[in-house]
């Protein structure tokens, strides 16, 4: 069953590590089974921490702490773009 949601907020990503220095981020609201509930990667190299959205391109982009590379995974805005559609959990209301 679809379901709209509304835009993802920083309680909907989990950040889980793969591997040291390196994690997954996965968007809560999709079943684990859904392929769009993986957003990305995140690397750390040093002091810095590539994001690799898959949604967007395959090219990371550097930012100077994790915490900013997990919340470049949310909409800029709430204008950004509209709600989509999402194979969503039944428990999500």
């Amino acid at each position: 069953m679809e379901q709209e949601l509304p835009r993802a907020a920083l309680g909907d990503l989990r950040v889980d590590e793969v591997a040291e220095g390196r994690w997954q981020v996965i968007d809560r609201r999709f079943r684990a089974t859904n392929p769009r509930a993986l957003l990305g990667f995140i690397q750390q190299h040093g002091a810095r921490f590539e994001a690799t959205d898959l949604r967007h391109s395959n090219d990371p982009v550097t930012y100077g702490s994790q915490h900013a590379a997990i919340v470049s995974f949310l909409p800029a805005s709430s204008a950004a773009r509209t709600p989509s559609h999402m194979d969503a959990e039944e428990s999500l209301r």
